[in-house]
């Protein structure tokens, strides 16, 4: 139950609009906005939010907008927003809350820590040892391969071409019975070249050498899986792993030197299915059925989405994906914003 607790609050904490001044004069921004569309886990806990950036030579806006989209979701949590303003000709930083109508202000290198009471020294306790699966998974296939299929696509006014992106992970026990995790996805992207692009990578790299928080290029799996979506399939999937497997699995495949440019349109689907460890599960229905929900192995937690029940074996693998994603290339250009986006509204308080 902890780990599906953290889903929620990893998606629920992307925070971050606020109020923004009217009628100030308007300069030169680089601007990108991102879109994001969760569609949750077996639908729990579908999202949609907006992160967008404004840069100028020496200051930045982020904001980014957040609201579940599920059924029941939207009713039980409102919407969270919020903004970060970074002034490097002012040294500050201020974080907005629009719904409280506050802000705090702290140094542009960030606020100081406050120091923590000193705990009482405690005699050393040995670290818990972690409890061996009652069936244990070893890893037999793993295979990461991108196709680039030649289709063109205008997206956003950006010229794309489509990359099809295939991530299969197949675990079996024992009996060699087996579980499969397909991930597969559809990325369209623009050439690195792209004037738009490089324009504004322009002014955010002269702001982010300034202010020292430049921030590294995606790596490795960013390529093709957005990390949002990676954070998901990781807590759900590659958290039930040993380390050395997690390694193989995550290990960055030669396959994504295939994808050129920067992804544009990404879409995702992830599914699973399978019968490994259903004879072990079978043994022992008492024990489930007073775990309650099952978060033990991959399996477990299938069974446990798709039902209030303990349900310890694997559906069969359908066209329904156990979890989708997409994210959104909405905007990349230099165009003139107001410079009321750099500056606190007066209605706000300032809070500690």
């Amino acid at each position: 139950m902890k780990r599906f607790r953290l889903l929620a609050a990893a998606i629920f904490l992307q925070a971050c609009t606020g109020e923004v001044l009217p009628d100030l004069p308007k300069h030169s921004t680089a601007v990108t906005e991102t879109y994001f569309h969760n569609l949750g886990f077996k639908g729990m806990f579908a999202s949609e939010s907006t992160h967008t950036v404004s840069t100028r030579a020496d200051m930045r806006r982020q904001t980014d907008t957040f609201k579940f989209s599920g059924f029941v979701m939207k009713h039980l949590a409102s919407a969270h927003d919020g903004s970060t303003i970074w002034r490097i000709d002012k040294n500050k930083v201020w974080r907005l809350d629009p719904k409280a109508k506050t802000y705090q202000e702290c140094p542009l290198a960030g606020c100081p820590r406050p120091a923590r009471p000193e705990r009482p020294q405690h005699a050393e306790r040995p670290e818990p040892q972690r409890q061996k699966p009652a069936c244990a998974l070893s890893l037999a296939k793993n295979k990461f391969s991108v196709e680039p299929t030649g289709e063109t696509k205008e997206i956003n006014g950006f010229s794309t071409k489509r990359h099809k992106v295939t991530w299969e992970v197949v675990l079996q026990d024992k009996n060699k019975k087996k579980n499969t995790s397909l991930v597969s996805i559809d990325v369209w992207t623009t050439p690195e070249n792209n004037p738009k692009l490089e324009a504004v990578r322009a002014v955010e790299r002269n702001f982010e050498a300034r202010v020292h928080e430049a921030a590294p290029r995606g790596e490795g799996m960013d390529k093709a899986i957005p990390p949002e979506a990676m954070k998901v399939i990781a807590m759900q999937f590659l958290a039930d792993l040993t380390p050395d497997q997690r390694a193989s699995v995550t290990a960055a495949s030669s396959e994504l030197s295939k994808i050129k440019g920067r992804p544009v349109l990404t879409h995702l689907e992830w599914n699973m299915g399978g019968e490994a460890c259903s004879d072990a599960a079978a043994a022992k229905p008492q024990k489930a059925q007073k775990q309650g929900l099952d978060f033990t192995s991959v399996g477990g937690f299938l069974g446990s989405a798709a039902s209030r029940g303990a349900q310890n074996k694997m559906e069969a693998m359908s066209d329904k994906p156990v979890f989708a994603f997409d994210q959104e290339l909405k905007k990349m250009a230099i165009e003139e914003a107001t410079d009321g986006l750099f500056v606190v509204p007066p209605s706000y308080k300032l809070v500690p």
